[in-house]
């Protein structure tokens, strides 16, 4: 079975990922790339801000280590286990994208 592409097919994911720094910025393509349903992106974007309060203020059940999908048309949320990957390049054991440069605003 294929995973749904996100937003597209009314599927999407949040989780929350200890990580030393972004994502490079190509990663994922952007909203006028991929084509997104605005209440579809402000419901996960509700969510998302939920979780870094709770992870800021170290408040409820953390969702990390564990991904949250929601299903639109099935008015569904879903929550599978997310298992550590010691080699991302991200948030592994030895991370090598550390220059956060390049997200920073232009003064």
């Amino acid at each position: 079975m294929t995973q749904p592409k996100a937003d597209l097919d009314l599927w999407t994911q949040l989780a929350t990922k200890e990580r030393k720094g972004a994502p490079p910025a190509d990663l994922v393509p952007r909203c006028e790339e991929a084509g997104i349903l605005g209440a579809l992106a402000g419901v996960m974007g509700s969510l998302q801000a939920t979780e870094v309060l709770k992870e800021l203020l170290g408040l409820g059940d953390s969702l990390a280590g564990r991904m949250l999908m929601y299903d639109a048309l099935g008015c569904a949320f879903h929550t599978i286990k997310v298992p550590h990957d010691p080699g991302c390049a991200l948030c592994g054991d030895n991370p090598t994208i550390t220059d956060l440069s390049v997200h920073t605003p232009a003064a």
